[in-house]
C-alpha cells in the first residue's frame, strides 16, 4: 500500500509539475532550464527510462488479481468486440462511441465512489484524490477503444465521400452526354 502511495505520489508532483512548465511556454515565459528537451536525445533516453521505472513501479504495487480489477479487464475487452461488432454499422459505431465518451466522463464520480467504498470490493484503496489509478486503468484502455472507433468512424466518412464524388462523377458524365445528343 506505501509503495502504491509513493508511486501515486511521485506521477502527481510530476503532472503539477508539467503543468507548471506548459503554463511557463503558453504564457510567454519560456520553459524552465530544467525542462524536457526533445532536441537533446540524452533527455528523451532518460525520459522514456524515468517513464519505464515509473510504469513498472506501478505495475509491481498494483496486486492485479483483484475481482474489480479483472472485472475493468473484461469490461475493456467487451468494449472492443462491441467496437470490432458495430464496425460494419455507422450508427453501430456511434453508439459504442458515446457509450465509450460517457464511461470516460462517469471516471471522476466513479472514482470518489469507489474511494468511499474500496473496503468493499478491494483489498487496497487504489483511489486517490487525483484519480490517477483511475485514469491509468479504466479511462486510458477506454480513450485507446475510442480512438479505434474514432478510426473506424472515419473509415466510414471516407467510404460515403467516395460514393457522393462517384455519384457526383456518374451524374455529370450523364448530363454531358445528353448534352452532346
Amino acid at each position: 500500500m506505501e509503495t502504491l502511495r509513493n508511486v501515486v505520489s511521485g506521477l502527481s508532483q510530476r503532472f503539477y509539475a508539467n503543468a507548471e512548465i506548459l503554463h511557463r511556454i503558453v504564457s510567454g515565459q519560456g520553459p524552465p532550464e530544467y525542462a524536457f528537451n526533445p532536441d537533446d536525445s540524452n533527455s528523451i533516453h532518460a525520459a522514456i527510462r524515468e517513464f519505464l521505472k515509473d510504469s513498472q513501479s506501478f505495475y509491481k504495487a498494483v496486486d492485479w488479481t483483484e475481482p474489480f480489477l479483472l472485472a475493468f479487464g473484461l469490461l475493456h475487452i467487451a468494449i472492443f468486440i462491441a467496437a470490432l461488432l458495430a464496425r460494419k454499422s455507422l450508427n453501430g459505431t456511434i453508439v459504442v462511441f458515446f457509450a465509450i465518451g460517457l464511461l470516460i466522463i462517469l471516471g471522476e464520480p466513479l472514482n470518489r465512489l469507489a474511494s468511499k467504498h474500496h473496503a468493499a470490493f478491494a483489498n487496497t484503496n487504489y483511489f486517490d484524490a487525483n484519480g490517477v489509478f483511475m485514469t491509468t486503468v479504466f479511462s486510458l484502455p477506454l480513450l485507446i477503444n475510442m480512438l479505434v472507433v474514432l478510426i473506424v468512424m472515419l473509415g466510414h466518412l471516407f467510404s460515403v465521400m467516395a460514393k457522393a464524388k462517384a455519384a457526383q462523377l456518374k451524374s455529370q458524365n450523364h448530363s454531358n452526354k445528353r448534352k452532346s445528343d
